[in-house]
């Protein structure tokens, strides 16, 4: 009953950032976040000035908290920011690993999604 309650007020506070921060496609882009907070409850809405690699600003919708990886059968809540632009989901989110002074992150000198600074690049945010 309170996981209820708690899901329910995090999608009406979702539901009022979007309307305010104003999403082109409103109902597409909460419907997705949505699904996305119902599967990772450790996820946060929150809205915030985001500045691009190009120096642009926006205030736009993000998501913090953590996500459950497996890693050689180890479970490890990694911490994630995950940016929604205001076209989402015709444009894809911006995802981070955020650095937490008690979480060692070790990357290889070339890894497949993720640079030295946490940036995410993955095909499945591109798509």
């Amino acid at each position: 009953m309170i996981r209820h309650r708690k899901q329910t007020e995090k999608r009406q506070q979702l539901w009022e950032m979007m309307l305010i921060l104003k999403y082109i496609d409103l109902h597409a882009a909460i419907n997705q976040i949505d699904q996305l907070l119902e599967k990772f409850m450790h996820l946060l809405p929150s809205s915030e000035i985001y500045t691009s690699s190009n120096g642009t600003k926006a205030r736009l919708l993000k998501l913090d908290g953590t996500i459950p990886i497996t890693h050689s059968s180890k479970l490890y809540h990694i911490p994630i920011r995950l940016w929604f632009p205001l076209n989402f989901p015709n444009d894809c989110p911006i995802a981070w690993v955020v650095p937490q002074p008690n979480l060692d992150i070790k990357l290889y000198e070339h890894h497949q999604y993720m640079n030295k600074k946490g940036s995410i690049h993955h095909p499945y945010l591109n798509s």
